[in-house]
């Protein structure tokens, strides 16, 4: 099953938060997140005020899903073949790599989020 998703005017923390959803969708969903709503996104209205924390969430720091060589290879390799080549290239090169293994991992989600932008132009 492939499920594309457009995201438009967004700004960083909301990429974040979309390739968390996309990571834990490819890593399945525990039963407790199944049963658990979860709030509609219409990625073309404007962004939303942000919701006041809730008590249980208050204190807690957000746990961040690591981008790994294989989901960067991946998204990488979706803009290649979408004819975006010399797109690729440019994003290693703002990265001081001309190759996926040349890129040290601390850049990987810096390098992910310009692929997803790019990819939504």
């Amino acid at each position: 099953m492939e499920i594309i998703i457009t995201l438009k005017n967004v700004d960083k923390q909301d990429l974040k938060e979309a390739i968390a959803f996309a990571n834990a969708l490819q890593e399945g969903i525990s039963e407790e997140q199944k049963t658990k709503p979860q709030p509609k996104v219409n990625s073309t209205a404007e962004p939303e005020p942000e919701e006041q924390p809730r008590d249980k969430d208050m204190g807690q720091s957000e746990e961040k899903t690591p981008i790994t060589k294989e989901v960067l290879r991946k998204a990488l390799g979706e803009l290649s073949k979408a004819g975006k080549t010399a797109v690729v290239k440019d994003i290693f090169k703002r990265y001081g790599a001309t190759k996926l293994s040349d890129l040290s991992e601390e850049k990987y989600e810096d390098c992910y989020m310009d692929a997803l932008k790019e990819r939504t132009k």
